[in-house]
């Protein structure tokens, strides 16, 4: 791993926009090498032939819907390997790839979802990589309301609040259902100010 570079990592129940975040951050740092890391990346090639031959899914080209289909498989399938080497598995996949990342200044792992066994991917984060971490909830507005994500199931209703309280930063942001300028408006400035407070913490220049 390059030397200074900064590990950002991204908590939040599903669907609340950090690979969005992703996306902005890159795009709001053009000076420096940004690059997305993801524990899930693993579990998805591991399971891409499986989902394709029984559901016909793309794992990793699939609609909200589809998706929302087959994550109850995938969060199956990641417990098991995360319980036999204790949260480990998707840990040492990462891991290998950061480590051997010379060209990146600004990693971001945009999928934090676990805190739960002593050395699992809170404590590889902050003890292992001295990274940060960035929660992000979304909003809808019903009726005039502000009515926040719930988690998609039991795992992150468990981890999602335990992450909450380790977080360095926050981002509350409003659903702007991918239409760009709406995203222009009212996501890219949050993630201006995170910027800011990196730069303020002297994270980057």
């Amino acid at each position: 791993m390059k030397k200074n570079c900064l590990i950002i990592s991204i908590c939040g129940n599903a669907q609340v926009g950090k690979d969005l975040a992703f996306t902005l951050i890159k795009q709001s740092l053009p000076h420096l090498i940004v690059t997305r890391y993801a524990f899930a990346d693993k579990l998805k090639s591991e399971m891409t032939n499986f989902l394709l031959d029984k559901f016909d899914i793309n794992v990793w080209n699939c609609s909200v819907k589809e998706k929302a289909l087959i994550r109850g498989i995938l969060v199956q399938f990641g417990l098991i390997k995360r319980n036999q080497t204790k949260g480990r598995y998707f840990i040492e996949q990462i891991k290998n790839n950061i480590k051997c990342d010379n060209f990146s200044d600004v990693i971001v792992i945009s999928d934090l979802r676990y805190c739960y066994f002593k050395k699992d991917e809170h404590f590889f984060i902050k003890n292992e990589l001295d990274g940060l971490i960035l929660y992000i909830d979304k909003c809808n507005i019903i009726k005039g309301k502000k009515v926040w994500s719930t988690p998609a199931n039991e795992e992150e209703e468990i981890n999602t609040p335990k992450l909450e309280k380790m977080v360095d930063c926050s981002i509350y942001w409003e659903d702007c259902g991918g239409n760009k300028d709406k995203i222009e408006k009212k996501c890219l400035p949050h993630i201006q100010k995170f910027i800011q407070y990196l730069q303020n913490k002297k994270y980057i220049k």
